[in-house]
């Protein structure tokens, strides 16, 4: 058998799906995995309290591929007051590549887009208009109040379920939002609210982000009776 990478989130669900009762013979066709991998996580946690494998991470930084490095030049003209973190947060959000601030700092400096050119796009869009606002500021506040102001804290993420009759489950998670998040979302709070198809809430609706384009999830839904579709940004839906 070949190797494939099993991502940390579908071993610690296999494993609670498991102790909530499932047969294994099903856990292991909704996963598509192996029982043999399913015993060795199971050790492998009773032993050490986690799933991960002991690796030590070595080798050349990650490298975006130029469809992601475009999507980030769309994003940061856009929106140029992002910061690297947040950037970050948008590439292992939708395209499933977890990288590191520096990365992602060699990646856009390589792409011809540093932090200076950031900045200075978004200065310019309105100078007149910033200079007002800072005269204004620095007549109000002092130095102090402002740093203490506009510190940022927790961020969170929010995960809907909109049908035609409102919303029918949602959750807000700290910080992004996973792969291992967003299968836990769809099992616990989106399924139960669902119908087998062709009833009501039958058809599961999604766009094509990384974390949606999971076989594990695709494997429970339809094993649950539902419709399961990924819809390509950008395209329409047509009843005709």
């Amino acid at each position: 058998m070949v190797y494939h990478h099993i991502d940390d989130g579908i071993k610690i669900r296999g494993l609670q799906m498991l102790q909530d009762g499932w047969e294994m013979p099903v856990v292991l066709a909704a996963l598509n995995v192996s029982r043999s991998s399913m015993e060795r996580w199971m050790a492998q946690h009773l032993l050490t309290g986690s799933v991960a494998a002991d690796r030590v991470l070595s080798g050349r930084p990650r490298r975006l591929s130029s469809a992601v490095i475009e999507e980030l030049r769309v994003l940061i003209s856009e929106a140029p007051s992002l910061y690297l973190d947040e950037l970050a947060e948008w590439v292992a959000v939708f395209h499933d590549i977890p990288i590191s601030i520096t990365s992602l700092h060699e990646n856009l400096h390589a792409a011809g887009i540093s932090v200076k050119i950031l900045r200075k796009t978004a200065a310019q869009r309105d100078e007149a208009a910033r200079a007002a606002y800072r005269a204004t500021m620095a007549q109000h506040y002092t130095a102090a109040q402002l740093s203490e102001s506009y510190a940022r804290g927790q961020r969170y993420s929010i995960l809907p379920a909109l049908s035609l009759d409102g919303y029918i489950a949602i959750q807000l998670i700290p910080g992004a939002v996973n792969g291992h998040d967003f299968f836990d979302f769809v099992v616990n709070d989106v399924l139960p609210q669902m119908n087998p198809y062709p009833q009501p809430r039958s058809v599961l609706i999604m766009d094509n982000a990384s974390i949606h384009k999971s076989d594990a999830l695709r494997e429970v839904i339809e094993a649950s009776g539902m419709c399961f579709l990924v819809i390509i940004m950008g395209c329409r839906l047509s009843t005709s």
